[in-house]
């Protein structure tokens, strides 16, 4: 399978956050490819020391993620992240509406999960990323 190189990540330090960006070749993606990138998050989660923050820019994501994907991503990343110590998901929001949609489902399950695990992090939801650094800020 093709690698596709559709999604970049940053440790940003002045913020303490882990910053992944789904840029704009993230159409036609499959199931694994989209899983492998949940993996590649927890693994760079690993290799910066488990910071605080994680945003998780979509504004460029290009392909819906379908309800068993949102579903897998709810019951098996999520709660990984979550006993990271990651104390902040800021959600960049899609632009374009089918995603959006999709994207919108995903946090509803996320939300799901962080209540079952009683975690003690906090999601929030922006149109940009300089909101979500104000917000880490906090």
């Amino acid at each position: 399978m093709e690698k596709i190189n559709f999604q970049d990540m940053s440790f940003d330090a002045t913020h303490q956050a882990i910053i992944a960006i789904v840029n704009e070749k993230s159409e036609f993606l499959s199931d694994q490819q989209i899983k492998n990138a949940q993996y590649d998050i927890l693994e760079f989660i690993k290799q910066y020391n488990h910071p605080p923050h994680l945003m998780i820019n979509l504004q460029y994501l290009r392909t819906p993620v379908h309800p068993e994907l949102q579903e897998w991503i709810a019951l098996k990343i999520i709660p990984k992240i979550l006993k990271m110590g990651i104390l902040k998901i800021a959600y960049i929001m899609p632009t374009d509406e089918v995603e959006k949609i999709s994207v919108e489902q995903i946090t509803d399950e996320v939300t799901d999960s962080v209540a079952n695990q009683s975690s003690k992090t906090a999601i929030a939801y922006f149109d940009n990323e300089q909101d979500a650094f104000k917000w880490f800020t906090k």
